[in-house]
């Protein structure tokens, strides 16, 4: 099943301009972050970024995290038109990058699934966001 949607990542700040980012879709998520992978690969200077108030908290314990305050995420639809979210996006720091923590997904949060509706579909074995009304 595809679990994944493809965005385009920007923030002015981090001079990031549309970077290809998978998120991994998780209605359990309250927000949308970026993981130490990610966060790596686009050369996220955490010295740049507001840190969070609080840790994140997951499976593995509780970990730093910062912010990225201008961030823009570009989504598409099958028919090729552009969907921008502005939004603030969580990055998490863990404070040892080992192999199991490389192959963490970055995630698509409930701050962005919350403002479309959710479809499984079994029989194609994907996840779709869209803002048509569902009867």
């Amino acid at each position: 099943m595809q679990r994944f949607v493809a965005s385009l990542f920007s923030s002015t700040s981090l001079n990031i301009l549309e970077e290809e980012v998978d998120f991994l879709v998780d209605t359990g998520a309250v927000r949308t972050t970026i993981m130490d992978r990610d966060a790596k690969r686009l050369g996220i200077d955490y010295k740049k970024l507001r840190k969070y108030k609080h840790k994140m908290t997951g499976i593995g314990g509780s970990v730093d995290t910062y912010v990225i305050d201008d961030s823009a995420l570009m989504f598409f639809t099958d028919k090729k038109e552009r969907y921008k979210e502005n939004i603030e996006i969580m990055v998490l720091k863990h404070p040892k990058l080992d192999e199991k923590i490389e192959r963490l997904p970055s995630i698509l949060g409930r701050d962005i699934i919350g403002k479309y509706n959710l479809i499984y579909s079994k029989p194609a074995s994907k996840v779709y966001l869209t803002d048509e009304e569902i009867n």
